[in-house]
C-alpha cells in the first residue's frame, strides 16, 4: 500500500496548504471541458483548512455514478485503477456538525499519482 499511502499524503497536504496548483496537476481528466478544472476547484474548495480523515477503499464502495465514470475511462486507465480515495470531513454549519465525503478513483500513471475525473462519453 505504498503508492496509495503516498497520495493520500499528497492530498492531504495539497489540501492544507490549498495548493490549486498541485491539485490540478493532481487531475488526470479524460474527456472534460477546457474549462473543466474551474467547475471541479469549488469541490476541492471547500476541504480546504478542515481537519480531514482520508483513506483507501476498495473500487466497490465507489457510488454507482462515479463507477460509470470508471468504466468510460480507456482500457488503459481502468487496468491501473486498483483502490479509491475516500476524504471524511466535518464542518460547522451554523450550530450544526455537518459531516460529509469526497471520494474518487485514483491510480499511478506516467510517474504520478492521478485522481480521475471523467466527462461526456468514451
Amino acid at each position: 500500500m505504498d503508492k496509495p499511502t503516498a497520495l493520500l499524503g499528497e492530498i492531504l497536504e495539497a489540501l492544507k496548504r490549498s495548493d490549486e496548483k498541485k491539485i490540478e496537476g493532481m487531475i488526470h481528466g479524460i474527456n472534460l471541458p477546457p474549462d473543466a478544472f474551474e467547475m471541479i476547484v469549488p469541490m476541492f474548495r471547500e476541504l480546504y483548512g478542515l481537519d480531514l480523515k482520508a483513506s483507501i477503499i476498495p473500487l466497490g464502495e465507489l457510488e454507482e455514478y462515479q463507477m460509470h465514470y470508471v468504466k468510460m475511462a480507456p482500457r488503459s486507465v481502468r487496468d491501473a485503477i486498483e483502490w479509491a480515495v475516500k476524504l471524511e470531513y466535518e464542518i460547522i454549519d451554523g450550530q450544526e456538525k455537518v459531516s460529509g465525503n469526497l471520494s474518487f478513483p485514483a491510480y499511478f500513471v506516467d510517474g504520478a499519482y492521478r485522481i480521475l475525473l471523467v466527462g461526456g462519453s468514451a
